[in-house]
């Protein structure tokens, strides 16, 4: 089996999908951002602010090279993993690419007054807006398979996911 990999938004739900994906296919779950936590020591909030984000970028990158080297395995991305080309590569070389289509204002929902997310810090719809406009086209070119997530539960998400393997 080749490693799934759900690329998204800021709460898409990639980790709590991921982790359902991986349980239901008894294989390994990799979080990309827990990695880094666990390698720098310290919260990606704290790396972001400590370090700015071209150095948390460059970690990431680094952390993505050794998640999709382990066998059977769901890997839950940042949700800035598709700016690099570098990046976009070897997910592409690697994994099959899931990417978790959620809308703004869903997402808004999702993570409003969640002080976790370094780069949603000031007015969270109009970043969220912002940063999706940058992104979607990303997104969607780098996808193998794309799930609308919007009024699903993360079941049925999973369950859309895994019928279309």
């Amino acid at each position: 089996m080749k490693n799934l990999a759900l690329i998204g938004m800021p709460g898409s739900g990639k980790t709590i999908v991921g982790k359902l994906l991986a349980q239901t296919l008894k294989c390994k779950f990799i979080d990309t951002d827990t990695l880094i936590e666990k390698l720098e020591d310290c919260s990606i909030a704290d790396l972001i602010n400590d370090k700015g984000v071209e150095y948390f970028r460059s970690v990431e990158s680094q952390v993505l090279q050794l998640a999709v080297k382990q066998k059977r395995s769901v890997i839950s991305t940042g949700g800035g993993i598709v700016l690099s080309r570098r990046n976009n590569d070897c997910l592409d070389e690697n994994c099959i690419i899931i990417y978790l289509r959620t809308s703004t204002a869903t997402l808004y929902n999702r993570v409003k007054g969640n002080a976790d997310r370094p780069l949603l810090c000031d007015d969270v719809k109009e970043q969220l807006e912002l940063i999706y406009a940058q992104r979607r086209l990303m997104y969607e070119g780098n996808a193998d398979l794309t799930i609308d997530t919007d009024n699903l539960t993360v079941e049925q998400v999973a369950g859309q996911i895994l019928e279309s393997l």
